[in-house]
């Protein structure tokens, strides 16, 4: 399978064009599909909506492709999981926000279809923060 996915060098341009008040939604359309290119994941490697199974609903996961393993049709073993937020929603750390997102991405990386995930981002276009998954706790 050809990847046509174009290759993204710089996040700057969509972030400055990313409204100030960004919902969720914007930043999902508008910014994540270039962070997660800027990361290089093509769009084969990549799943919006992802359920974690017992976790939640992640707006993204993704993994890279495998020879007979092409992430979009198994949609098996993610390697990282992104939760977004609108650019209105506070991720400071320590802010109410931030920590229910933290615990929010927490449940997404313990679910039962993402025993492999290894890495979580969470953002609003405005912050970004990974977190790298230890054993049962991040």
């Amino acid at each position: 399978m050809k990847d046509n996915t174009p290759k993204v060098k710089s996040l700057k341009p969509y972030l400055q064009h990313l409204p100030q008040d960004a919902s969720e939604a914007i930043v999902s359309t508008n910014f994540a599909p270039y962070l997660i290119s800027y990361l290089g994941f093509s769009t084969t490697e990549r799943i919006p909506e992802y359920d974690t199974g017992g976790g939640g609903i992640t707006d993204f996961a993704t993994r890279r492709n495998l020879e007979n393993d092409i992430f979009l049709q198994t949609k098996s073993n993610p390697f990282l999981l992104i939760e977004l937020k609108g650019r209105d929603i506070n991720l400071t750390e320590n802010s109410p926000s931030y920590k229910a997102t933290v615990n929010q991405l927490k449940r997404q990386l313990l679910g039962n279809n993402c025993q492999a995930a290894q890495w979580g981002i969470i953002t609003n276009g405005s912050h970004i923060q990974l977190f790298r998954k230890h054993g049962k706790i991040i």
